[in-house]
């Protein structure tokens, strides 16, 4: 075959290597005649009188892979990249070795079965024939029990057990067998859950319960295994022990409080055990649910057990805030206050009954009520606090922005720990940012620096401290606030502005916002591995490049790999897992598992962000001269790439448009007949829509990302008020909270495509 002829040719060039040498000159020719045995002993002759030969080792380690094994060869390998790893003869030795791997990749994505068995007549190692049998067992749809049969009888740890996993499909039983036989296999998860359930299926309780006890005992804590566990746990005691079933969902909520399955999991204790529950259940439930940001559950919940402390009774009101159930939240906040007058709590109380008449937009009534708190609580700092917190939106709601930045500046001196304290800080520095304060502003940042060192504001905090130092000709200080952010995780959007500004520094030009020139895209970011890749990898030291979760890709069992993958704790497992599911078309699903790993880790973006629909996207760019790749961020952020999902307020689609917008877009494009749920139609739509707000705009893309939006006139507003500003401001000034973040999060979706996708980088 094509791959192995190659092999050939690349042994021959070792010949000149050895020509110099008989001995190695000899192991040589035995290497290329497939002599392995002979190569061997003639190599362990000349390392007993030359040990220091490079180049004998590397033959010697190449002879290893067609008589010992692909383990044997690797750990010579290894050990020779560690010490040189651009050796000339390591280079050449990989190379043909790699030949074989390249060969068996070819062949697994061959659909032609006798190729299969003409390979296995040239095949020159063990590893090599297993995995073809293997693939040729798979080619005959599972079929030819002969060949399973043979391949029952390999001394490969990984086959063993891919033929025992094979039989015991057709014999559930039998996966006790490979429980006891491969107690450590990464395999373990499945071969419990499948004999957990046919336990369960067989009505044989006692068993499956115990197996589950067995499984949860070999899992830490924390494994997201003992999640699935758990709640297996839970949905087998339900009916006839529901204490304990409710106990193990009370350990499933308190150990994985970001588990998926957990909101769901709330709801099904609340309807299956609503006639069982107790107080102390009540307020775990209560606990979970407000963990979750289910607040109006967690109240529900919360509000059936009886208050017997003040710290019950402020409990109860800050659920019914957080709820919006301000009738109850305002009957609480008074109960409190009645019963726990001069406390801490009841001067919170007061607050808080000031902020649910602002909310009533009774604002004179709530500044005098603010008026009281401050009066009545002079020797409590964080009820001084929360009241200046509140003033200071009082006087935002009045546009009088000074007089926010002022009370905000006196809560900071009070007390920088209070809650809203850094919140306060940001608001208090943009007041004296745009009033070209520099000075203060770096000083009040450098001096609180502490109390946000741990804060989501940080990132925000640390740019505009760099833009600052830069309005002062500063540009050391500015270089050294970028440096700390440069490189954070790429769904900050502050990570790129920090790169945005150090390219300024070192290269002048404009920062404008604008978008790069479009010179096409890379799709293959992040590609499946296949053999030839993982051997190399594992030769460089990468312990999972050939691991048995790695072959059951290369090997076909996608299935298998998904249901371990997915409970993995392993980042690579789970990039292959989104990989997977977009490969299927799931896309919504891929962005809404990753995207919030990928805020703490750049090696989950590859999975978060698809390149979905792309070349439709880039054809109805390309009509326009406007960059797909913005258009492939904003269909991020509205859809996360869902085609026929629909907001609360009837928007529709990729691209999220309003119906009443669509039949006017129909009407331009001339489209009679159109679904706003077709991806395609939604992008045409969409992407003309978005180049329209362009042209409105002259061509500024942030200007057009925020109508698109918010609308044309508030963009004009905000023009009209910030348009003497630089456009990292101006975007930071628009004062709809939704369309500032709107833009800030466009725009970082669209770097990183432009990042992961871009043929010219980011």
């Amino acid at each position: 075959m094509q791959a192995l002829s190659k092999y050939l040719a690349v042994s021959f060039l070792l010949s000149a290597l050895t020509a110099c040498q008989p001995g190695l000159e000899d192991a040589e020719n035995h290497l290329r005649d497939g002599r392995w045995q002979e190569a061997q002993q003639t190599l362990t002759q000349v390392l007993q009188q030359e040990p220091d030969s490079f180049e004998a080792q590397v033959l010697l380690a190449e002879t290893r892979f067609y008589t010992e094994g692909l383990s044997a060869a690797l750990t010579a390998l290894r050990e020779l990249y560690a010490q040189e790893p651009e050796h000339p003869a390591l280079q050449r030795g990989l190379k043909a070795l790699k030949v074989h791997f390249v060969a068996l990749d070819e062949l697994r994505e061959s659909k032609d079965a006798a190729a299969l068995q003409r390979y296995l007549d040239e095949v020159p190692n063990d590893f090599l024939a297993e995995r073809v049998r293997w693939l040729l067992y798979r080619k005959t749809n599972r079929q030819d029990q002969a060949l399973l049969s043979s391949l029952a009888r390999s001394q490969d740890p990984l086959l063993q057990q891919l033929v025992a996993w094979e039989q015991a499909r057709e014999a559930p039983e039998r996966f006790a067998e490979l429980l006891e036989r491969f107690p450590d296999s990464p395999f373990c998860f499945a071969w419990y859950d499948a004999l957990t359930s046919l336990h369960w299926q067989q009505e044989r309780p006692a068993e499956a319960h115990s197996l589950l006890v067995r499984w949860k005992g070999e899992l830490s804590d924390r494994d997201p295994q003992k999640a699935h566990v758990l709640l297996k746990q839970a949905e087998y005691s339900t009916e006839k022990q529901p204490a304990a079933a409710l106990n193990y969902y009370q350990t499933y909520l308190r150990l994985f409080p970001t588990h998926p399955a957990g909101r769901q999991t709330i709801y099904t204790v609340r309807e299956d055990f609503k006639e069982r529950l107790g107080t102390a259940d009540h307020r775990w439930l209560a606990e979970a649910a407000h963990e979750r940001y289910m607040y109006q559950t967690a109240y529900a919940e919360l509000s059936q057990v009886p208050p017997r402390s003040l710290q019950d009774h402020w409990q109860l009101a800050e659920y019914a805030m957080k709820a919006k159930y301000y009738p109850q939240a305002r009957q609480h906040y008074e109960t409190l206050k009645q019963r726990y007058p001069g406390s801490q709590e009841a001067g919170l109380a007061t607050v808080a009954l000031a902020t649910l008449q602002r909310l009533n937009k009774a604002y004179g009534p709530a500044r005098q009520q603010l008026a009281a708190a401050r009066s009545a609580y002079t020797r409590q700092p964080r009820v001084q606090a929360a009241a200046l917190w509140e003033e200071g939106i009082l006087y935002d709601l009045q546009n009088k922005d000074a007089d926010r930045a002022r009370v905000y500046h006196q809560l900071l001196e009070l007390d920088p720990e209070y809650e809203h304290a850094m919140e306060a800080l940001w608001y208090a520095l943009w007041h004296d940012y745009r009033q070209r304060d520099y000075a203060r502003v770096i000083r009040d940042l450098t001096r609180f620096a502490r109390y946000y060192e741990d804060h989501s504001l940080k990132p925000r905090f640390v740019y505009w401290l760099g833009r600052s130092h830069e309005a002062l000709e500063q540009w050391d200080e500015a270089e050294a606030a970028y440096r700390q952010l440069e490189n954070n995780p790429l769904m900050d959007y502050y990570t790129h502005r920090a790169r945005a500004r150090l390219k300024v520094l070192k290269q002048g030009g404009d920062d404008d916002y604008a978008t790069t020139a479009y010179t096409g895209y890379q799709r293959e970011v992040a590609t499946f591995p296949s053999y030839a890749q993982a051997f190399e990898a594992a030769v460089k030291g990468d312990a999972l490049a050939l691991s048995p979760l790695q072959e059951l890709l290369l090997l076909g069992q996608t299935p298998e790999f998904m249901q371990l993958a997915s409970l993995s704790q392993e980042p690579r497992w789970q990039v292959l897992y989104g990989l997977q599911l977009q490969r299927e078309g799931r896309y919504y699903d891929a962005v809404t598992r990753y995207r919030y790993l990928a805020t703490k880790d750049d090696v989950y973006l590859p999975a978060a962000f698809p390149l979905a629909f792309f070349d439709h996207i880039e054809s109805e760019a390309a009509k326009y001269q406007m960059n797909p790749f913005l258009a492939a961020g904003l269909i991020w952020q509205e859809s996360q790439y869902k085609p026929d999902i629909q907001s609360w307020v009837g928007a529709t689609g990729l691209m999220q448009i309003m119906p009443a917008t669509g039949q006017q877009i129909a009407a331009e494009l001339q489209l009679t007949d159109y679904d706003l749920t077709h991806a395609e139609t939604n992008i045409q739509m969409g992407v003309w829509y978005l180049h329209t707000r362009h042209k409105t705009f002259e061509g500024n893309s942030l200007l057009a990302v925020a109508s698109y939006n918010a609308g044309a006139g508030p963009v004009y507003r905000w023009l009209k008020q910030f348009g003497h500003l630089p456009y990292d401001a101006l975007a930071e000034s628009i004062t709809y909270p939704e369309t500032r973040g709107y833009v800030k999060h466009v725009f970082t979706s669209y770097w990183i495509y432009q990042h992961l996708y871009g043929r010219s980088g980011g």
